[in-house]
C-alpha cells in the first residue's frame, strides 16, 4: 500500500532573533497573477517567503496567508506593506520577532463546519490520563465519546452524499467516510471486507493506537473503535460493535478492526 505524504498545515514559524512579517492578503484575481505579482515585490526587496497558504472564499476571490523574512530587506517594513498595498489589498498584518503565530485566521472551518486541532502532546496525554484515573471504567468512557463522535462524522457524511448522489451506505463508508478519517490524521484505513452487518479494515498509523506501539500484549484501542462503530451506527441505522484483533499496540505492523452488528 502506497503511503501518502505528510503535511504540515503551517500558519506559524518559529525563528529566533528574525523580524517576521504576516500578511493576510484579498485579491478577486487569478492564482497565476497574485502569486507573480507577490513574488516580484519579495524578490525585488530582498524579502523571504518563509511558509504561504493560498485559499478562496465564498465570493471566489483569493486570500493569501503569507508570512515573511524581513530581517534582510533592503526597505522597511511600513515600507514593504506600502509596496504591497500599491498591487494588493491587505486585510489583516501581524508584526512579530522570532516567532510568528497566525492570529487573524478564526474560526477554523472545513466548508460550513468549525474544527479545531490537537497536537499529539495534549491528545495522548488526554488518552493516558483518562486511562490511568479511571482505569476500564476511562476506557469505556473512550470508547462513547469515540462512539458519539463516529456517529457525528456519519451525520456530516450522509449529507455531503446526498449533494453528490450517494445512497448506499457501504459505498458512502468507502467514498466518503473512510477518506475523511485519513483527512482528519487520524490513520490511513485500508477495507477488507465491506458487508451490510460485518466488515474488516486495517487502519495504518492509527493515532491512537501509536501511544502505546510496542508496549504492550494487548490491543490498546477504545476511541477509534467507538468512532468506527458509531459511523456504522449513523450509516446504517442500527446499532454496530467494534473490536479490535490486531494492534500495533502488541507489536502487530497495523492495527486490524471488525466491525459488526
Amino acid at each position: 500500500m502506497k503511503m501518502p505524504y505528510p503535511f504540515d498545515i503551517g500558519r506559524y514559524v518559529i525563528a529566533p532573533n528574525r523580524e517576521l512579517l504576516g500578511l493576510l492578503i484579498k485579491k478577486k484575481d487569478n492564482i497565476v497573477e497574485l502569486c507573480s505579482l507577490f513574488t516580484s515585490i519579495t524578490s525585488k526587496y530582498n524579502i523571504k517567503v518563509v511558509n504561504i497558504i493560498i485559499t478562496y472564499d465564498k465570493d471566489s476571490e483569493l486570500k493569501l496567508l503569507v508570512f515573511l523574512d524581513v530581517t534582510e530587506s533592503t526597505i522597511p517594513i511600513e515600507r514593504i506593506i506600502l509596496e504591497i498595498k500599491k498591487e494588493l489589498n491587505i486585510l489583516e498584518v501581524i508584526k512579530s520577532k522570532g516567532i510568528l503565530i497566525d492570529t487573524t485566521s478564526f474560526p477554523l472551518m472545513a466548508d460550513n463546519s468549525r474544527i479545531i486541532l490537537f497536537r499529539d502532546a495534549a491528545y495522548i496525554q488526554m488518552f493516558k490520563g483518562i486511562r490511568e484515573r479511571f482505569g476500564s471504567a476511562g476506557e469505556a468512557v473512550l470508547y462513547y465519546i469515540g462512539f458519539e463522535s463516529g456517529k457525528g462524522f456519519a451525520k456530516i457524511h450522509k449529507e455531503i452524499a446526498e449533494k453528490i448522489g450517494l445512497i448506499n451506505p457501504l459505498r458512502i463508508y468507502e467514498e466518503i467516510s473512510r477518506k475523511f478519517f485519513q483527512w482528519a490524521g487520524f490513520g490511513i484505513i485500508e477495507i477488507i471486507k465491506l458487508q451490510p452487518n460485518y466488515s474488516e479494515i486495517i487502519i495504518h498509523d492509527c493515532f491512537e493506537c501509536e501511544i502505546a506501539k510496542n508496549q504492550l500484549d494487548r490491543p490498546y484501542s477504545n476511541f477509534v473503535r467507538g468512532i468506527l462503530a458509531g459511523a456504522f451506527t449513523e450509516l446504517f441505522g442500527t446499532e454496530f460493535k467494534c473490536k479490535e484483533e490486531n494492534c500495533i499496540a502488541k507489536g502487530d505492523k497495523a492495527c486490524k478492526f471488525i466491525i459488526y452488528q
